[in-house]
């Protein structure tokens, strides 16, 4: 048995999010990754791999975190022109949707943009009212 699930009628497939989901809050694998956030006040993620660990072939990883950026980040988040309001997705790993304080989140592509480094691809959502990030990341 795999983690896909399938669209029916869609050629399209979900793949599932495995991991042990232990909460991390040491700095050094995500700044190695994410080096923007060298001086986070906090942050809390879980990781793991795109579908199956066991089928053959490269993998894919993800990260989920709640991010408390430090002033610096802050300010090239507030000078971001075009955020809009959206909730975070569904496919955030429960033990990180246990975390994400209700709020009115707000995304967009240069959001993203400012998180996404190397072969990880990110989407953002930040949390004006509570200078938070929920930053969900997948890449190699």
């Amino acid at each position: 048995m795999t983690n896909m699930e399938t669209n029916p009628g869609s050629a399209e497939m979900k793949v599932a999010k495995t991991g042990d989901g232990k909460i991390r809050n040491e700095l050094d694998p995500i700044v190695k990754r994410f080096p923007m956030l060298k001086n986070a006040k906090s942050i809390q993620w879980t990781s793991g791999v795109m579908g199956d660990p066991a089928m053959p072939g490269p993998s894919l990883y993800w990260i989920d975190a709640v991010i408390r950026p430090d002033a610096g980040l802050l300010e090239k988040i507030s000078q971001l022109e075009g955020l809009a309001h959206a909730q975070p997705p569904g496919d955030t790993h429960p033990a990180i949707q246990r975390l994400i304080p209700e709020g009115r989140y707000q995304t967009s592509p240069e959001l993203d943009g400012l998180f996404t480094h190397g072969t990880w691809l990110c989407h953002a959502y930040f949390e004006p009212s509570q200078n938070l990030v929920l930053l969900l990341a997948k890449g190699q």
